[in-house]
C-alpha cells in the first residue's frame, strides 16, 4: 500500500494544499511552524480510518477538531489517495464543519470502508497474511514507558500491532510482551530440538526466527552506536 496524494482544504494554516508523494520517500523541510506537523497530523487522521475498519467493520476513527479549521472558514477537509493491489487506487475524505454552519465539504468513506474490508477478509483466509505497517512517529519522540516487569499478559495477535500506533510518544510496553512471547516460544522449540546437554551455541543462532533474529542485530548495531559516542569539551574563550 503507498499514499500518492493527500489534499487540505482549510486545514490549519493550509487554505488548499496538494502534495504528490514519491515513490521512495518524501522529505518535507520547513522552518517551524510552516505546517510540516499539520501535515503528518492530517494523515493520521485519515488513516485512523483505515486501521479502525480493519478492526471492526463499522469502526470510527478520529475526527477534525473545530480549532484545526483555518481562521474565517466554515469547515475543512482531508483528502488522501492512496494506492494498493497494483494500479487500484482508493480515497477517502474526512470533512468538519463549525457549529452553526453550513456544509462546505461531506465526508466520503465507501473507498476506505471497501479497502477495509480486503484486509478483513485476506486476515479471516489467513491468520499469517501481511498488512500494512501504519506508524505514526511524530516530533514529540518521548519514550513514555519502558516496563521493568510484565505483570498482565495479553493475546498479541497481528491486529494488536495497531494498538496506539497513531499516538503521540513512544510506547515501549507491548513491544516487550512480544518479544519476551517470541523468545519464550523460540527457547521451547530449541528445547525440544536439542537436549540440553547437547545444547550448541552455533545451533541456536541457526535456529533463531528471522523476525527475532533481525531485531537482536538492530539492537547489536545500535548499542554499537552509542559505544562510538565520545564526548569532548572545548575551552570557551572570554572577552575581558
Amino acid at each position: 500500500m503507498k499514499i500518492n496524494r493527500l489534499i487540505l482544504k482549510n486545514y490549519r494554516s493550509f487554505a488548499d494544499l496538494e502534495i504528490p508523494f514519491d515513490n521512495n520517500t518524501t522529505v518535507l523541510i520547513g522552518n517551524n511552524g510552516a505546517g510540516k506537523t499539520a501535515i503528518l497530523d492530517a494523515l493520521v487522521l485519515n488513516l485512523s480510518w483505515l486501521i479502525a475498519r480493519i478492526n471492526r467493520e463499522k469502526g470510527s476513527g478520529h475526527g477534525i477538531d473545530d480549532n484545526d479549521i483555518l481562521n474565517g472558514q466554515a469547515s475543512a477537509v482531508i483528502d488522501s489517495i492512496l494506492q494498493h493491489g497494483g494500479e487500484e487506487s482508493y480515497s477517502w475524505q474526512i470533512a468538519k464543519t463549525r457549529k452553526g454552519k453550513e456544509n462546505g465539504f461531506k465526508s466520503d468513506l465507501k473507498d476506505v470502508t471497501r479497502l477495509a474490508s480486503i484486509f478483513r477478509k485476506q486476515l479471516t483466509e489467513n491468520d499469517a497474511v501481511s498488512l500494512p505497517l501504519i506508524v505514526y512517529y511524530p516530533v514529540n519522540r518521548a519514550v513514555v514507558d519502558i516496563p521493568l516487569k510484565i505483570r498482565t499478559c495479553h493475546n498479541l495477535e497481528q491486529l494488536d500491532g495497531y494498538d496506539n500506533a497513531l499516538q503521540q510518544g513512544v510506547d515501549f510496553r507491548r513491544f516487550f510482551e512480544w518479544f519476551r512471547d517470541r523468545e519464550d516460544a523460540e527457547n521451547e522449540q530449541l528445547n525440544s530440538q536439542y537436549p540440553l546437554v547437547h545444547l550448541n551455541p552455533i545451533h541456536l543462532v541457526q535456529d533463531r526466527p528471522v523476525v527475532i533474529q533481525a531485531l537482536c542485530n538492530q539492537a547489536f548495531q545500535a548499542q554499537l552506536c552509542f559505544w562510538l559516542v565520545r564526548v569532548r569539551q572545548f575551552q570557551v574563550l572570554r572577552l575581558q
